[in-house]
């Protein structure tokens, strides 16, 4: 019972974000948005990749 609906689980979840990833594709990239790094120094890349971690980890 316990892993049919794990399975049950990880198939919506795979589902979700597929369908995220196939609706952001087809928006495609936004003219007005600049997609590089927002720091120019060494030490603001830096703790711009630590931010994404930190986003990512406790997102």
């Amino acid at each position: 019972m316990a892993t049919r609906f794990g399975l049950k689980r990880l198939d919506e979840s795979g589902l979700y974000s597929t369908i995220a990833w196939i609706a952001s594709a087809h928006k495609g990239i936004q003219p007005d948005v600049h997609y590089g790094p927002k720091s120019s120094t060494t030490t603001g890349m830096v703790f711009d990749f630590l931010s994404a971690l930190g986003n990512i980890a406790f997102a």
